[in-house]
């Protein structure tokens, strides 16, 4: 399964974010602390591509956790690696890809913007979102077809919350129905080749097939591209 959240690094934040890259390369991993825990983040150079650089990424954090046998809580140490595209080429800039669980790339988010609140006095990155119903139609002209999507915000006495999936689900009657009830597109399912990706109005990205680290950023740095350059992608 391949998952990835995409996030946008404040512009007042760039420099800082970069010296951050920096100062992993310098120091091999950054080491802070808050309220006497620990963190630690490594990111290691990878390779260029068209878009920009991939980094592997490593995150050592906090967790706490009940001890059955004293019923007390217990602090102890996790870690977490994935993979980071961060874009600055072709026209996209200051976006990063985090290849991994949404779970996951939410504590990538806590913990680099923890770190930039202690040492720049502001957050380093925000979230992104896909106007998934603004840039329905354009999806479906620039992919195989729709095969599913969710729907919340429906005007109607009955109907609230829809959640069709189907084979060329746009050509349906339902499909235009429920575009013309003035609900908002939470994810839109699409084909692409032989397999379905989905996306979702708070900028995760998913598919449930098995694709090689190759396969996945190719997949993704594709599909962030015409997320671009159709004004879906909403930062």
């Amino acid at each position: 399964m391949v998952s990835c959240k995409v996030y946008k690094i404040i512009p007042d934040s760039v420099e800082f974010f970069y010296k951050l890259i920096e100062k992993c390369k310098n120091e091999n991993m950054i080491s802070f602390e808050i309220e006497d825990e620990k963190f630690k983040i490594l990111l290691k150079e990878k390779e260029d591509n068209n878009y920009g650089k991939i980094f592997d990424c490593i995150l050592e954090y906090p967790e706490t956790v009940i001890d059955a046998a004293t019923n007390r809580p217990v602090i102890y140490y996790s870690n977490i690696k994935f993979l980071i595209q961060l874009y600055s080429k072709n026209k996209i800039e200051n976006l990063i890809s985090v290849f991994t669980s949404s779970y996951k790339s939410s504590i990538f988010y806590a913990i680099v913007n923890s770190w930039g609140k202690l040492f720049h006095k502001k957050k380093i990155l925000s979230n992104v979102d896909f106007d998934l119903t603004s840039g329905e139609s354009k999806l479906k002209e620039a992919y195989d077809e729709i095969i599913g999507f969710k729907m919340n915000g429906i005007n109607d006495i009955y109907v609230h919350i829809a959640d069709l999936y189907g084979r060329n689900i746009q050509e349906s009657s339902e499909f235009e129905k429920y575009k013309k009830s003035h609900g908002q597109f939470k994810s839109i399912i699409i084909k692409l080749g032989n397999y379905l990706i989905t996306l979702t109005s708070y900028g995760l990205i998913y598919t449930s097939r098995n694709l090689n680290e190759e396969e996945s950023i190719k997949t993704v740095n594709d599909i962030i591209r015409k997320l671009v350059d159709f004004q879906i992608l909403i930062t």
